[in-house]
């Protein structure tokens, strides 16, 4: 994973068909803390949770979406992107302006220190 939060095309393909198939995965990934290196169930990290949040952002700009949309909703998909938004506020003070990325989140504020 590149230091800016961009998946791989490989994991953008993996959480398209894991947020059709199993929406309820993708809110756990999402839900990841910044305490957590891994989920317990499924194991899936914090790159995972970037690579949801850009399949996430891909079905906003789509059509004819409703039924993803409203599956991941159903699975608590709402608060999880509410907590994304909150843990990505607390970070972005953190860090100096034009250096949010993920080496920085990893490396200079993470809770968890270096990854």
């Amino acid at each position: 994973m590149s230091d800016t939060f961009t998946p791989s095309p490989g994991q953008l393909s993996r959480w398209t068909r894991l947020l059709s198939d199993n929406p309820a995965r993708v809110v756990r990934a999402l839900s990841l803390k910044p305490t957590e290196s891994r989920t317990p169930s499924d194991g899936d990290t914090h790159e995972d949770k970037y690579a949801c949040l850009s399949v996430l952002n891909k079905l906003t700009e789509s059509q004819n979406t409703s039924s993803t949309w409203d599956a991941f909703i159903e699975q608590g998909g709402a608060e999880a992107l509410c907590m994304q938004v909150s843990e990505l506020a607390s970070y972005s003070s953190l860090v100096p302006e034009g250096r949010l990325s993920h080496e920085t989140v990893k490396n200079d504020v993470s809770p968890l220190g270096p990854w």
